[in-house]
């Protein structure tokens, strides 16, 4: 064993020898790395030694200019901690995070090693999503680089500074559209906030998108409209119905996610609030591919069941086998 160790170290100190002069082939020291990293907590059990090593390399050889063998680095740092167990702390994490900064952009494995640093908090962490911090900062460079999906489904996983990044990104979308298409720009964070049962982040996501909007065009007529919930008050703009949809729709899930302590009666108006609502706009809704969406809304703010579905075919076969009538 002790002289493993010491094979061990010398080839160690042979590499960083190496990463601090500067010269070194990137591809042969990263399988050098990745090998003496495994043999370090493979047999010797020492897991610091082997991140510290691979933490170091990895940012060498991104500092040299060679993404895909620093990735690939980076990637086998992130299957150590996996083995290690390691748990996401400030050290574990901003040791991830700066290695995702240093990622060049539109290197193919930094998708990789955000999507394992996601697991392993994930699996790890208190968070199965993964942690919301790194959510944010993969999302934040993706919506640098205006990839939308992938920075849309990080953003709405992370902080309570997503929405602001989220809502910038969805914006500047929006302006290259026609003006009428604001509400469903708005609602690609509004609504997946809800689904995620995260009230603040689409209450700040509409008032984002509103301000930004309003800001943008002074001369857009609005009216002011103020509710008795939480002292509320709401923007309504005539000219763009779906927009004013979503912010009563907030009003009224504040309203839904009263305790269970509160008096049914409450609860009662609740559910009538949300009922007005959807048919007060439904010529507006119809179409838009939003009633799942909103069922599950209405299921999880008001209890609402969505309507039962009548099954004509099986019901005509039902009675022709025998099954719709008694003698």
């Amino acid at each position: 064993m002790s002289r493993l160790l010491k094979t061990n170290e010398a080839g160690i100190a042979r590499i960083r020898k190496s990463i601090a002069s500067g010269d070194f082939d990137c591809y042969a020291i990263s399988l050098d790395a990745k090998a003496k990293a495994i043999q370090r907590y493979s047999k010797l059990g020492d897991f610091p030694t082997a991140i510290d090593l691979l933490n170091d390399v990895a940012h060498a050889i991104f500092k040299a200019g060679k993404g895909s063998s620093g990735g690939d680095v980076a990637n086998e740092l992130m299957a150590t901690y996996k083995v290690a167990k390691l748990e996401p702390d400030a050290t574990s994490k901003g040791r991830v995070l700066a290695l995702l900064r240093a990622f060049p952009s539109g290197e193919p494995s930094r998708k990789t090693f955000i999507g394992e640093i996601i697991s392993w908090s994930g699996q790890f962490g208190k968070f199965p999503a993964g942690d919301p911090e790194l959510h944010h900062a993969a999302g934040s460079l993706y919506a640098q680089e205006r990839l939308v999906g992938p920075a849309e489904h990080h953003l709405v996983l992370g902080t309570k500074d997503s929405p602001d990044v989220l809502v910038r990104l969805q914006y500047a979308w929006y302006r290259k559209n026609d003006s009428h298409t604001a509400p469903f720009f708005c609602a690609r964070s509004v609504l997946p906030y809800l689904l995620m049962r995260n009230l603040r982040s689409a209450n700040a996501a509409y008032d984002r998108f509103v301000a930004l909007l309003t800001t943008d065009n002074p001369n857009l007529g609005t009216q002011e409209v103020r509710g008795s919930v939480n002292a509320c008050k709401l923007r309504v703009f005539p000219s763009l119905p779906l927009l004013n949809f979503l912010g009563f729709m907030l009003l009224a899930v504040q309203r839904g996610t009263l305790s269970p302590e509160e008096t049914d009666q409450i609860k009662r108006g609740d559910e009538r609030l949300w009922r007005e609502l959807i048919m007060q706009y439904k010529q507006d809704l119809e179409g838009l591919g939003w009633e799942s969406t909103l069922e599950t809304i209405a299921r999880m703010y008001f209890q609402i069941e969505p309507p039962r579905k009548f099954d004509m075919m099986g019901t005509l076969l039902s009675q022709m086998m025998g099954g719709g009538s008694r003698r």
